[in-house]
């Protein structure tokens, strides 16, 4: 986790529990006020596709001086969260970061990155609790309607096609549409691509195989804006 250590020191990692909270500690002995601990999963990446906001929840645990940088890259652009080093609050604080206000971001390669300073040169923590990506509600939530399997019974070689409509008051096209058949999630496709107009509904579709047995399902989906919306669980296709 801590691959680098600017200006000497040393930095170090560890899974902890505060005020009941399971977190991160990352901490930090400096060899002056200018080293700068440097903590990141190396070549991890996230894909954010879909959400806006990056959340993160910390908190000083009584460290003199401490201070922390959190960037982001996308294996081309690097961008600084917090514009620079900013001082550690002693409660726990949540940052909330407008993904789409750092122009040319891609947001499907994510790579996180921690720096933390002490500016006194003494030895310091930083607790973090959670960061995590999120959206905030706004609109009015799609809707799923018409929602339906071909058949209700079939052989191992019957093709099952699962539809549903997709409708957004707000025109706001979907982040994904899925039908989710016994656990298993299936992205599904839009029967006509050029149907941009989510007002008046858009119809999905997915075809398939099943394994024979009874089965069950259901549909899902969000516009990334409103909480996610889901439809009642069926059971079926019975697979003889």
């Amino acid at each position: 986790m801590n691959w680098y250590n600017e200006h000497a020191g040393t930095g170090t990692y560890a899974r902890t529990t505060d005020d009941g909270r399971s977190v991160g500690r990352f901490s930090q002995n400096p060899n002056s006020a200018q080293s700068r601990a440097k903590f990141e999963p190396w070549h991890d990446t996230v894909d954010l596709s879909g959400y806006r906001y990056l959340s993160m929840t910390m908190r000083n645990p009584g460290s003199p001086d401490a201070r922390m940088r959190f960037d982001i890259n996308d294996g081309t652009r690097n961008f600084q969260l917090t514009a620079g080093f900013v001082a550690v609050p002693g409660t726990w604080t949540t940052y909330e970061f407008d993904l789409d206000a750092l122009a040319g971001l891609d947001k499907t390669r994510i790579h996180p990155v921690i720096w933390l300073n002490q500016a006194g040169g003494q030895p310091g923590q930083l607790l973090v609790d959670d960061i995590t990506a999120v959206n905030r509600p706004g609109g009015t939530a799609p809707t799923l309607t018409a929602s339906a399997v071909s058949a209700t019974t079939g052989g191992t070689s019957t093709e099952f096609t699962f539809t549903t409509t997709y409708t957004d008051a707000n025109n706001q096209a979907p982040f994904t549409v899925d039908v989710v058949i016994d656990g298993v999630i299936h992205v599904m496709a839009p029967v006509d691509p050029a149907d941009t107009t989510y007002t008046d509904g858009a119809a999905y579709r997915f075809t398939t195989r099943l394994a024979a047995g009874r089965h069950s399902y259901y549909f899902r989906t969000t516009d990334t804006t409103t909480n996610p919306v889901k439809t009642t669980t069926w059971t079926g296709p019975t697979v003889g």
